[in-house]
């Protein structure tokens, strides 16, 4: 079983990757077509980052599937609130200028103005594939706004947390010494927006790029620390918690794709212990990618994805080439690190 589901998710991830090669656009939902000029669109706000000074809102569109909104300015101009009737409902026209915390914005009904793009793929041989980047994270179009309104708010509990971690994590990243900043939050969280370009190129250049990546060391961390404090029980109430913190962690490092693949493996590594199974890690890898690969086809083209399942297959793999002489510890980080230098000497071109 551990050999056939290996291989099952390989055949897999090489099926993907041809059929797009061969029918470009394949997963993309057939609605997803761009604008041939400026106009009204509805949404959800499901996501907001900051990046140098630049907005960046992902939304749930009318149509169903998520667009990307750029916006460049102070971010107290952005949104607007619609002001109410004298019946209590929406005079959509005649909206008001209001500050709103950007955090809050999170699940919120939204109008917005703009010409929504497919973003342009590669144009270099060997160069950052923006489109292909965005479809792994099922976003299909792109745009740019001045304003919105905000005409609505779903305030379900999910999306009321969502908000409070956000704000908690700003506040955190305030706390932090401006030299260090940028550091510390892309160790911590995977969020390398404040980190300076050439720090980031640095790390690229030396192969250690993957510590700014939240991995299965994050991950693993926290499940330490749980085994810990729980006592490695496994009753349901035990398990209710750990999912509550395997969540919360999951939603402050954005759910990326290294972050969903160590978190089923931890789910499918506690499932084991529970039901007294015998647990194999390369198997849970394999079950995480296919799960991923079902959900969204194009998570094959992310440097995240493809960075933690290759650390995942030299711990199991290239390990067992170096010399038993070689003290465990040293011989695991020998094969991750080689594993990926090599994967980043060829994708980041060092």
């Amino acid at each position: 079983m551990r050999r056939k589901l290996f291989f099952a998710a390989v055949i897999l991830m090489v099926t993907v990757f041809l059929l797009d090669e061969a029918f470009p656009d394949l997963w993309v939902p057939k609605m997803a077509t761009g604008d041939t000029s400026t106009c009204l669109h509805y949404g959800v706000v499901r996501d907001i980052r900051e990046k140098n000074g630049k907005w960046s809102l992902d939304v749930e569109d009318e149509r169903g599937f998520r667009v990307r909104l750029n916006y460049y300015g102070d971010v107290g101009s952005l949104f607007k609130v619609e002001d109410k009737d004298d019946r209590g409902g929406s005079a959509r026209g005649h909206a008001k200028a209001s500050y709103t915390d950007p955090w809050s914005s999170i699940g919120k009904e939204i109008s917005f103005s703009t010409r929504l793009t497919v973003p342009d793929p590669v144009r270099n041989p060997h160069g950052f594939d923006y489109r292909k980047y965005l479809l792994s994270e099922k976003i299909y179009l792109t745009g740019t706004i001045k304003v919105c309104r905000m005409i609505g708010s779903r305030d379900d509990i999910v999306t009321l947390y969502k908000r409070i971690l956000y704000k908690l994590k700003a506040g955190f990243r305030d706390c932090l010494p401006e030299d260090s900043r940028g550091l510390i939050m892309g160790m911590v969280f995977g969020d390398t927006s404040e980190l300076d370009e050439e720090v980031y190129d640095d790390f690229r250049r030396n192969g250690t790029a993957h510590i700014l990546a939240v991995s299965g060391l994050h991950i693993g961390i926290l499940y330490s620390i749980y085994e810990k404090l729980s006592r490695g029980k496994t009753d349901p109430k035990s398990l209710l918690i750990l999912a509550f913190i395997l969540y919360t962690y999951g939603v402050l490092a954005c759910w990326r794709p290294s972050v969903i693949r160590a978190e089923i493996m931890i789910c499918f590594k506690s499932i084991a212990k529970a039901a007294g199974l015998r647990y194999d890690s390369l198997t849970a890898m394999s079950a995480a990618a296919v799960i991923l690969m079902l959900n969204d086809p194009y998570v094959i083209y992310g440097t995240g994805f493809q960075m933690s399942f290759l650390a995942i297959m030299a711990i199991k793999i290239v390990l067992k080439a170096i010399p038993e002489k070689v003290p465990d510890s040293l011989a695991q980080t020998l094969a991750v690190n080689l594993t990926l230098m090599l994967y980043q000497a060829y994708v980041f071109n060092f």
